[in-house]
């Protein structure tokens, strides 16, 4: 009896974490306006942000390096390690963050290039934000991001997607909900780590058939 109390008690904590935590997630001009408080962007509504846009190389480095900052990550490379020679000419004041994205060791470049008019795919943007919270993956796999999909899945920032559906263009929308969501990352991990002790319990209380019937 003690056992199914306490895990009753452990499902009702759960699911008290997950509401709140998701359904705020889902909200775009909270997503927008932790953004913009947080300096990631200079946009402070749902529209001027333009959620729908695809997201080019040289416009998110901006993102991606505020949030770096913001979650305290130390630099890995030196000014000097990261020179681009196709960066010139574009929005001065994204610039920087280019290059302080290379210095997070946030982004990769071929030959010096940094292809900045490429759009992010959500594979790409995924490892970043992967690299950002939990460091560098194995990029060895097939696809090279299956490690980092699979470090994706137990911090609860996928929605659904399978790890081939991640080689397509993101949005600006899916790339700030999913910045949100990792900033939450510890939280979300926390309760992971309860839903599988309640598994635990369930299978321990009532059998792996049933577990394996719901």
């Amino acid at each position: 009896m003690k056992r199914l109390l306490g895990l009753l008690t452990l499902v009702v904590s759960v699911f008290s974490f997950i509401a709140p935590t998701h359904v705020v997630a889902q909200a775009d001009n909270t997503v927008v306006s932790w953004m913009y408080e947080n300096g990631l962007t200079i946009f402070d509504t749902r529209e001027s942000f333009g959620r729908d846009r695809p997201v080019t190389r040289w416009e998110i480095a901006k993102f991606f390096t505020e949030f770096a900052i913001l979650y305290g990550k130390q630099k890995v490379r030196s000014a000097s390690e990261c020179q681009f020679n196709d960066i010139d000419g574009y929005d001065y004041t994204l610039v920087p963050y280019i290059l302080q994205a290379c210095e997070y060791g946030l982004m990769r470049w071929s030959n010096g290039s940094y292809f900045p008019n490429q759009n992010l795919t959500l594979a790409e943007w995924l490892t970043v934000i992967i690299r950002t919270i939990d460091g560098m993956q194995d990029e060895t796999g097939n696809p090279r991001w299956r490690e980092t999909y699979n470090t994706a899945q137990r911090l609860w920032l996928l929605d659904g997607e399978w790890v081939w559906d991640l080689d397509t263009p993101a949005s600006r929308w899916k790339i700030g909900q999913r910045l949100y969501r990792a900033n939450t990352a510890p939280v979300e991990l926390l309760i992971k780590e309860w839903s599988d002790k309640v598994k635990e319990l369930m299978i321990e209380i009532f059998g792996q058939d049933f577990w394996d019937s719901i």
